[in-house]
């Protein structure tokens, strides 16, 4: 799924960086997801990887609304 996101991403105008801030915060949201099987939490019921997903997800989150809610065209620098 997230590489048809990217793909359908890749295919109108873009900045430099985004489709790969795309593909890291879709990891992340994976993995924030993924790592609820595992038994066993630390501090709030989020282990050290769900934590480290967080804190990186919080990182992306202004470029991503940013992505999500450009609406016109961004010519990429050659």
């Amino acid at each position: 799924m997230l590489a048809l996101l990217i793909y359908r991403a890749s295919l109108k105008p873009h900045r430099n960086g985004d489709l790969f801030k795309m593909f890291m915060a879709g990891y992340f949201v994976f993995r924030l997801l993924i790592d609820f099987i595992k038994p066993g939490g630390t501090a709030f019921g989020l282990g050290g990887i769900q934590w480290a997903c967080v804190a990186m997800l919080l990182y992306y989150a202004r470029d991503l609304v940013w992505i999500a809610g450009r609406r016109q065209p961004i010519q990429n620098d050659l």
